[in-house]
């Protein structure tokens, strides 16, 4: 477990999740994006971000940024980077039918990013959606790192760590690499790493 501040001083619980990811804006707000199963149920979790303007010392309210609705699905395994002030990108491993312990068949994950504007304000425009149509993996996710394999639940780091996202400096676009063995894609083998570009600048 680990434990990420909020605003009131209490502590927003990360059950289980690895990999809480930080960035820094060109305004100098620093941005930390975690996995909750706060207010939920066991293994649904989703994704948030705090931010801070003063170096930690304080932080904002935590923002929810998939679309889930607390108790079904998952939003895992977060990715993020900063751009301009106020601009933040969120990638992340999304189930609408398991959880990462899961180890059905049907259980399929899906990589969604958020782009978001007005980050470090109360009032923050959040655009999300999935990355592609086709899943890119089938099955458990395990959370616990290098002890995969080794404690209770879902055994399966197949993915590993092959996932990030980054503002282009030159153009503001984003481009996002996520690992991919959930056998969907045509001509797909035993498993590939997948770069998948921005197109269209966000305003």
């Amino acid at each position: 477990s680990c434990r990420t501040p909020a605003a009131d001083g209490s502590q927003e619980a990360t059950e289980g999740a690895i990999f809480p990811w930080g960035s820094i804006d060109k305004a100098g707000t620093l941005y930390v994006v975690y996995n909750s199963t706060n207010g939920t149920t066991a293994g649904h979790f989703h994704q948030y971000y705090v931010f801070s303007k003063d170096k930690g010392k304080h932080w904002s309210k935590p923002v929810k940024l998939d679309k889930l609705t607390h108790g079904h699905g998952a939003a895992i395994y977060a990715t993020s980077d900063s751009g301009r002030k106020g601009q933040l990108a969120v990638a992340w491993y999304q189930t609408n039918n398991g959880t990462p312990s899961s180890t059905a068949a049907s259980t399929t994950w899906t990589p969604h990013v958020a782009l978001v504007t007005g980050a470090d304000t109360s009032r923050p425009h959040i655009v999300e959606q999935p990355l592609s149509k086709l899943p890119n993996h089938k099955g458990g996710i395990c959370l616990q790192g290098i002890l995969c394999g080794i404690g209770p639940g879902s055994s399966d780091r197949s993915l590993l760590d092959y996932f990030q996202v980054v503002f282009n400096p030159m153009t503001g676009k984003l481009g996002l690499a996520y690992a991919d063995n959930g056998g969907f894609r045509p001509g797909e083998g035993r498993g590939e790493v997948v770069f998948a570009r921005q197109t269209t600048a966000a305003d």
